[in-house]
């Protein structure tokens, strides 16, 4: 139903600007090294949705299921 595509896609940014944030706090300290891990993460959603309509909301939000599965997760283990 459409509530539960809306309720994924406001899951999904609010993970989203979670991770964005705790990477940027994560570069505070420029002489610490850092390692962020993430439980939950973006790709979770996937699960709770139809084949193929997971990867539409992505798109529709403007990301890339390819860049959010493996791009992130490593800017994110490793900021710079």
């Amino acid at each position: 139903p459409e509530e539960a595509w809306v309720a994924q896609k406001e899951l999904f940014r609010t993970q989203m600007r979670l991770e964005d944030s705790f990477v940027n706090i994560s570069r505070l300290n420029e002489k610490k090294s850092t390692v962020l891990l993430c439980d939950r993460g973006l790709m979770d959603g996937s699960a709770y949705m139809p084949q193929g309509k997971f990867e539409e909301m992505v798109n529709k939000v403007g990301e890339d299921v390819g860049d959010i599965k493996y791009g992130r997760s490593a800017s994110s283990t490793f900021p710079s």
